[in-house]
């Protein structure tokens, strides 16, 4: 199968794309993300984005769904598509980062972390055993949403941080623990054609 298919879409819709999307990827015979055409039986039509996680994070998932709305938004009220501009290469990413591993930055960051991380006990780990894990989601009333959001905007935060604080406090409660290091993604995009450009290119930052 190429990098972009059609196909027909009958009966249930939601079903049809629940499917597609728990379809699991060949990591060694395909090219790890997918573009589908869809055209369903009411004369309705759609595209289907899958991507794997190995090639692709949600700052990518976010530039490339963005790029395709202004793009079909051009189309559709000037009859012409956007001109399509060089973008940067995934390897000029690939490039910063050896030289940063080859530069004394490296080895100072190293250092401080080293010194600063030598009297905590070693990783701990909260994952249940085995592979298998899952997600709970609950939704906060809007009204308190609203108030966090406030919040922290006042205090010149964000409602992750604050939420990273609670999961830091929650873990220090017992009085055994009383510093904690948890390690949070991070984009790891410093320069702005790194923004513009598709990828993997998440880090893990340790929060002390």
């Amino acid at each position: 199968r190429g990098p972009l298919d059609l196909a027909e879409i009958d009966g249930d819709d939601q079903a049809a794309l629940a499917a597609a999307s728990q379809e699991p990827f060949s990591l060694w015979e395909s090219p790890l993300f997918l573009f589908r055409l869809l055209r369903f039986a009411d004369e309705r039509i759609g595209l289907f984005f899958k991507y794997h996680h190995a090639i692709v994070d949600a700052w990518t998932v976010s530039l490339l769904n963005r790029q395709f709305h202004e793009r079909f938004r051009a189309l559709a009220e000037h009859g012409a598509a956007v001109p399509v501009a060089e973008h940067p290469s995934f390897l000029e990413f690939l490039q910063r980062e050896r030289d940063y591993l080859a530069s004394p930055e490296r080895e100072q960051d190293e250092v401080f972390f080293r010194e600063s991380l030598v009297e905590l006990p070693g990783a701990a780990d909260a994952s249940p055993s085995g592979i298998a894990t899952w997600r709970f989601t609950h939704e906060l009333d809007p009204a308190l949403t609203a108030a966090l959001e406030g919040f922290c905007q006042s205090r010149g935060t964000t409602v992750f941080r604050f939420f990273l604080a609670v999961l830091a406090r929650h873990f220090t409660t017992d009085g055994e623990h009383p510093d904690v290091v948890i390690g949070t993604g991070h984009h790891n995009r410093l320069t702005p054609r790194e923004k513009a450009m598709a990828g993997m290119t998440v880090s893990t930052v340790p929060l002390c």
